[in-house]
């Protein structure tokens, strides 16, 4: 009555074969393996996750991994734990980037409404447009951002002292091009 210890037991599924035999896991080419294990890997990710979209999703993710990496994975005791390991890695990131979004956008301040935009913004906006790569970054730093010469420095891996030069010639040039722009 029951299952001897020593007789092997039956695959669940025929086409599972694969996962006892080393020779016959080898000989699997990635594209038969994904489509023998979709199914089941979609299933329990669905049932982890909750949302069938989702775990499709998760599920190509991980099937994509293990294909760029079927040297390696073909070879493996049980390729198709590989491949639910990953799935569920990608389920637990889901799950962690989705609960750090709402705890941060709970503490973060309604934003303002974005003011529409008139000819002075487009003026400026075209200006700054106008100077230098470094120039333009140091502008945006400082008076978009607000950061002072300290911080646009170490961003920029620059001295403070190029901060404040550069920023000076920024704003020398800025005043000439929308002075230009304001002459009749």
């Amino acid at each position: 009555m029951g299952i001897e210890r020593d007789q092997p037991t039956a695959p669940a599924r025929p086409d599972q074969d694969h996962q006892r035999d080393p020779a016959a896991r080898r000989a699997l080419d990635a594209e038969t393996f994904v489509r023998q294990e979709w199914t089941a890997v979609v299933g329990a990710v669905t049932l982890r996750t909750g949302d069938p979209q989702l775990a499709e999703e998760l599920a190509q993710e991980a099937f994509a991994r293990a294909w760029a990496n079927w040297d390696d994975v073909a070879l493996l005791d049980h390729p198709v734990a590989w491949v639910h390991r990953v799935a569920r890695n990608l389920a637990n990131s889901h799950w962690r980037r989705l609960r750090t979004r709402r705890r941060l956008s709970s503490r973060l301040q309604p934003v303002a409404p974005v003011r529409p935009i008139d000819a002075d913004h487009l003026a400026v906006r075209d200006a700054i447009d106008q100077l230098s790569d470094r120039q333009r970054e140091i502008v945006i730093l400082r008076y978009y951002a607000g950061l002072d010469v300290t911080a646009t420095a170490t961003v920029l891996g620059i001295a403070p002292s190029t901060v404040t030069t550069q920023t000076a010639r920024a704003m020398q040039r800025l005043r000439r091009l929308l002075d230009e722009e304001t002459e009749p």
